[in-house]
């Protein structure tokens, strides 16, 4: 019984550490989630969704904030970060369909950027499998650093370009969280 216990305790999920404007709705999960065990990255994903995260009629459909607090102790290339993100969405797309949605077709593209930057931008191109079972572009920002020797991966997701307003918010989420981190790393 105090091993079950003890179990429970270390599997709770700890407080979700994203500040969002009033109506987003947060999830905090262990990675690699059920529906991607295939993941290499361990640790904890926490969320926040847009309020009119899953109304297809909303112009903030399918918009959202993620970070990934893994256990990795370094950074990782980005073609190894694009293919772990191919497993979560085809793993995600499946299990919410039930295995309807066809997921070999799923890519990930990384944008080329004139100038280095720390926020990479990519596109994935999948099949929506939550109100509409179609295909859909998802635009992302992904910036990455390691913090208390972990590596830390912060996504803006939207299937809005990046020229909405959506994104002033999935930004001013991203940059408070980096922002919070820096301010501990530095103590």
């Amino acid at each position: 019984m105090f091993a079950f216990i003890l179990l429970t305790l270390v599997a709770a999920p700890p407080e979700n550490p994203l500040k969002a404007p009033e109506g987003w709705t947060s999830e905090s999960i262990q990675l690699p989630p059920s529906f991607a065990p295939k993941m290499s990255l361990k640790g904890w994903e926490h969320v926040k969704f847009s309020p009119q995260m899953f109304d297809p009629e909303s112009e903030r459909f399918f918009s959202y904030v993620v970070c990934f607090e893994t256990n990795r102790k370094k950074k990782m290339e980005p073609k190894a970060f694009g293919d772990q993100l191919l497993i979560y969405y085809r793993g995600l797309a499946s299990t919410v369909s039930g295995g309807k949605v066809e997921t070999g077709k799923f890519r990930w593209e990384w944008l080329d950027q004139k100038k280095p930057t720390e926020v990479k931008r990519g596109k994935l191109h999948w099949t929506e499998p939550f109100r509409t079972n179609k295909p859909q572009t998802l635009f992302i920002e992904s910036r990455s650093w390691m913090h208390d020797d972990q590596l830390h991966i912060f996504m803006c997701v939207s299937s809005a370009d990046w020229k909405h307003a959506v994104w002033k918010d999935l930004r001013r989420i991203r940059d408070q969280y980096v922002k919070k981190s820096d301010t501990a790393a530095a103590k």
